[in-house]
């Protein structure tokens, strides 16, 4: 595989965080308190008061549930009331305990525990000294959207519940609470079915609603505001409303909090953008360099809700615009850079199991060719750099996290890639993406490919996607060539072209080819769609999925078969006649995908298991596909999401 990182020369906002001292930055890993546990404060907000931080937000204890007859994916944990953490650096934090706590067998209380508690924000009055905190309070199925207050002597409580009210007789969902400068304060919530987004003005006291409000952000789907201002104006953060799956991010400008509202495009740059990093908002903290901020966002994991994560990054104001960006590691390196490129270039698998040689070749060029010299610092002692090589080898030690420091020069200027290098102890599971067009991807989709490798890789899966294919459709990169690309989807193949490959493509090879190359543990399956285009008898389908599996056991006895149930298609295509039948295209697929679950039931064994991932049922066209056959990316998102649920139990962690 090739990765190629783009660095350019011009220091980064990871540089300007890195000035400040305590910058906090978290990538969706585990945040621990003073005393070794696991911060446990999602939704959350920080208030500073004399000189100390203070984090507030849900506490997600207990098993998750799913809510019966909804109409999305409604997960829900016991409501386990408000959790505080203070610090004085933003790095460690102590665990105050409970600022508001929830309470049990009282169903009619907003705090007992089968309600919703989310998303506290707490803000500190001057004239009464009291320190107020903002909640959303609910039923489990969002019937009831209000707004709850309480109050408290000290920021870290306890806090007195003083009820809950639906501002200017609106419903109040997701909510953040803003001060502003001259000690005002506003409630930010999502209204009206999440359709709206309403400002409301606090009383003096911030106690309650005023009856002066501004509906905005009108006839639009969002959620999860956070609020910060910069010279003079004000930006609204939010997220598209997909449950408690991530989605792009936008951001919204105003000259006032209750005036009019500018939609802009997505605050998030580079790799990962479009999935805001895989988080969702929730808070926006001012910092000393006052064109830094610290975006805080929640790494929602729905089936385990207490096992969710925090995600906190830079946003750096560009031109009056906000910029979030991931710290990049080895295989997602991009710079801020804004002039010329320096192109870093890997020629070799960056996976390293302990015990093992490694040996990694970097190169650095320009666009034009032209080769730059190279250092490297920081090094671990095991790891050695010639530098007339430009290779690093070495012996690997035990398991762990090691950084290593790039370092190129072009014309007296130093451009940096730094990268944490993994040394793993236990097996890499394999895994072959094998399929058509929705597998390759193109050169404006990355195919579900590439989200999948952000969730299994943030989840530290032990994993390395395999094949004999890098390349979109056409030969080209993908839009985002920062994954791991390797996958053996092509577009326009049947079953049949994976035994026997069509004469217009005959250079890709054949599964037997393919499987000279590599073992796969795992191969995710998604075949069918061309067949049924084509017309191509299901019997004589699946006959070539049965090839296909005893080809894949013959390699590898114990290999797990995931088999997708194909899309759905638009109505470009589905109520159409197939190839001058009366079996439309719609009613096609739902065949095919009978016989597909006729399929693995048969030849599921235990040793080499065959389970169907259900990639046809809840899939929208008109928002799910670009044009009616291929997901787009709100598409790619949901098949990605289906495959982890179903790569989860059969894959292991890195220990």
């Amino acid at each position: 595989m090739r990765f190629i990182f783009v660095l350019l020369q011009m220091l980064s906002v990871y540089n300007l965080a890195a000035q400040q001292p305590g910058f906090p930055v978290h990538t969706g890993d585990i945040l621990n308190d003073t005393d070794g546990k696991p911060v446990n404060a999602h939704g959350a907000g920080i208030l500073k008061y004399n000189g100390t931080y203070y984090l507030f937000g849900e506490i997600k204890k207990g098993t998750t549930w799913l809510v019966p007859g909804q109409a999305w994916e409604d997960y829900r944990v016991p409501a386990g009331g408000v959790s505080c953490y203070s610090s004085k650096d933003l790095i460690n934090w102590k665990n105050e305990g409970v600022a508001l706590a929830s309470l049990t067998g009282d169903a009619s209380n907003d705090l007992d525990t089968s309600k919703i508690i989310e998303r506290p924000k707490v803000v500190y009055n001057k004239q009464t000294n009291k320190f107020v905190m903002w909640m959303h309070v609910d039923a489990n199925d969002y019937s009831y959207s209000q707004a709850g207050v309480a109050l408290s002597d000290q920021p870290e409580g306890p806090y007195k519940y003083l009820g809950s009210v639906k501002p200017n007789g609106q419903m109040a969902r997701d909510m953040t609470v803003y001060k502003d400068e001259d000690d005002k304060a506003y409630l930010v919530y999502a209204s009206e079915f999440n359709k709206t987004m309403h400002v409301c003005l606090l009383s003096d006291d911030y106690t309650s609603p005023t009856a002066t409000y501004s509906r905005i952000t009108s006839a639009i789907n969002r959620e999860a505001p956070a609020v910060f201002k910069f010279q003079n104006k004000y930006y609204l953060i939010t997220s598209d409303c997909t449950g408690w799956s991530p989605n792009p991010a936008t951001y919204a400008v105003a000259d006032s909090l209750l005036g009019q509202w500018k939609q802009m495009g997505n605050p998030c740059k580079g790799a990962g953008a479009e999935s805001t990093f895989l988080s969702q908002s929730t808070f926006v903290l001012p910092t000393a360099n006052k064109a830094v901020f610290i975006f805080m966002a929640d790494r929602w994991n729905k089936t385990d809700l207490p096992n969710s994560r925090y995600v906190w990054l830079p946003l750096e104001m560009v031109n009056g615009q906000p910029e979030i960006r991931m710290p990049q590691t080895k295989k997602d390196q991009s710079s801020n850079a804004r002039q010329s490129k320096i192109y870093f270039t890997s020629k070799e698998k960056n996976r390293v199991a302990a015990g093992s040689n490694y040996r990694y070749h970097f190169t650095a060029a320009d666009s034009a060719g032209k080769n730059f010299s190279y250092a490297v610092k920081n090094l671990p002692s095991w790891l050695q750099y010639d530098s007339v090589k430009h290779l690093l080898t070495g012996k690997t030690v035990k398991a762990g996290q090691y950084p290593v420091h790039l370092v190129a020069f072009n014309a007296g200027t130093e451009v940096h890639q730094r990268f944490m290098l993994t040394v793993y102890n236990s097996k890499t599971t394999n895994i072959l993406c094998l399929g058509n067009s929705i597998t390759n991807g193109t050169n404006k989709y990355n195919s579900y490919r590439r989200l999948l490798w952000q969730m299994l890789h943030a989840d530290k899966y032990n994993f390395d996607l395999i094949g004999s294919w890098a390349k979109h459709h056409m030969g080209g990169e993908v839009p985002n060539p920062d994954f791991d690309m390797d996958h053996d989807g092509h577009s326009g193949w049947t079953s049949a072209d994976v035994l026997n490959p069509p004469d217009w493509d005959k250079q890709r090879g054949n599964l037997d080819n393919w499987l000279g190359q590599y073992r796969p543990d795992i191969v995710l399956i998604e075949l069918g769609t061309n067949e049924v285009f084509q017309c191509y008898p299901v019997a004589s389908a699946m006959q070539n999925f049965s090839l296909i599996l005893n080809k894949l056991r013959k390699r590898n006895p114990s290999v797990k078969i995931l088999l997708a149930q194909i899309p759905t298609l638009g109505q470009q295509w589905a109520p159409k006649k197939l190839c001058g039948t009366d079996t439309s295209y719609d009613k096609a697929l739902i065949i095919f995908n009978k016989a597909i679950l006729e399929f693995a039931r048969k030849k599921n064994t235990g040793a080499s298991p065959v389970l169907v991932v259900d990639q046809f049922n809840g899939v929208d066209p008109a928002t799910d596909m670009y044009d009616d056959i291929h997901p787009s990316d709100k598409g790619e998102m949901k098949m990605a999401e289906r495959w982890y649920l179903a790569l989860k139990p059969l894959l292991t962690k890195l220990k």
